[in-house]
């Protein structure tokens, strides 16, 4: 769901939901992080590439 606002810091915010609820919360890196950036790896075709993009996003 996108929410655009248009007062304060932020022009919009974008919520998804939690499978699993608050318990997503308890990972410091969740199976499902790591099924993510495994993927990114992959499409991007390297460790370095995939980072550039993390800390871009």
């Amino acid at each position: 769901m996108i929410l655009r606002s248009f007062t304060g810091s932020y022009d919009m915010m974008i919520v998804w939901e939690m499978k699993k609820g608050l318990t997503e919360f308890e990972w410091e890196t969740s199976p499902d992080d790591i099924a993510f950036y495994t993927e990114l790896i992959k499409l991007t075709g390297s460790k370095e590439e995939a980072d550039k993009i993390i800390k871009e996003f």
